[in-house]
């Protein structure tokens, strides 16, 4: 289990808490002790690791030996909203909302190689749908083939 805590209205950086199945106290990762000035916005575990996304845009894991987190991969994109980490077909993906025609946004979607520390947008989905939200994120795929 994770959860990410800090208060936003009194300024105060987000850090994460994790508790394993069978352990009897939570583990406590300060972010702002590890990389000052940055607070998660999102997280998510994928493939074994806690993958955080800061208010920076930076892409983190964890290093639970060092007991600190450490940055893959800082996106530089200046999207206006926050983004969105969430686990698709094996592949983990950041996608943002942003300003599209009219009322209508537009989500752009990458696939995130933490081993390269790359990004490669997402062009079409296939027969998976996105549910974004702030408290979570996931997928669901659709087989075409129903009784």
């Amino acid at each position: 289990m994770i959860s990410i805590h800090g208060d936003l209205m009194d300024h105060e950086p987000l850090g994460f808490a994790f508790l394993r199945s069978g352990e009897d106290a939570w583990t406590l990762v300060s972010i702002e002790s590890h990389l000052p000035r940055s607070s998660v916005v999102r997280l998510v575990h994928y493939n074994g690791l806690f993958v955080a996304l800061d208010a920076h845009n930076r892409i983190m894991t964890l290093n639970e030996r060092k007991g600190c987190m450490q940055l893959q991969l800082a996106l530089g994109k200046n999207f206006r909203h926050c983004g969105y980490l969430v686990e698709c077909s094996g592949s983990l993906l950041v996608a943002w909302q942003i300003e599209g025609e009219g009322d209508a946004p537009v989500i752009r979607v990458f696939k995130v190689d933490l081993k390269k520390g790359t990004l490669e947008e997402v062009k079409s989905l296939g027969n998976v749908s996105l549910f974004l939200n702030y408290n979570s994120s996931f997928s669901v795929e659709f087989n075409a083939k129903y009784p």
